[in-house]
C-alpha cells in the first residue's frame, strides 16, 4: 500500500496516494519504515496544498529519524512554501550538510515528478528559498 501510495504521487494523483497511505499505516502501524509513509502522506498533503500539514508531519519524522536525511529535502522545500523561512532555511542547511554537492538541478532531474510539473516546480522554488543553490 504505501509503494502504491507512491505511485500515486508520480501519477499525479495525490488523493488517491493520500488515501493508500493512510490505508499502509493502518495495516502497519509498527513498520520500521513507516517513516516513509509519513513523507508520502505530506507529500500527497503538500501536492493538494496543504503544505503547513506536510511540514507537520516532515518535522517529525526528521525529528524522530535524523539519519533520514533526504526528508530535509523535502521539509525545506514545504517549509517554504508554507511560509515557513526559519523551518526551511534549518532544513536546508541540514540537507547540505549530509549532501553537500546537492542542487535545485539535480532535485529537477528526479524523475519521479516529472508528471507534477507544477509542483515539481513549487518544490524547486522553495528549495531556491531554503538556500539550496542553483548548481
Amino acid at each position: 500500500w504505501a509503494r502504491w501510495g507512491w505511485i500515486g504521487i508520480y501519477r499525479a494523483d495525490p488523493l488517491a496516494a493520500l488515501e493508500r497511505f493512510e490505508r499502509a499505516m493502518t495495516l502497519s502501524q509498527l513498520d520500521p519504515f513507516a517513516f516513509n509513509t509519513r513523507m508520502g502522506m505530506a507529500s500527497a498533503l503538500a501536492c493538494t496544498g496543504r503544505p503547513h500539514e506536510a511540514v507537520a508531519i516532515a518535522k517529525d519524522v526528521t525529528k524522530k529519524h535524523p539519519d533520514v536525511t533526504w526528508a530535509h529535502r523535502l521539509l525545506a522545500a514545504w517549509a517554504a512554501m508554507a511560509g515557513d523561512m526559519a523551518t526551511a532555511r534549518t532544513s536546508g542547511r541540514k540537507l547540505l550538510t549530509a549532501n553537500p554537492n546537492f542542487t535545485v538541478r539535480q532535485y529537477l532531474a528526479i524523475p519521479g515528478f516529472q508528471n507534477m510539473s507544477e509542483y515539481h516546480t513549487q518544490l524547486a522554488q522553495g528549495l531556491r528559498e531554503a538556500g539550496v543553490p542553483e548548481g
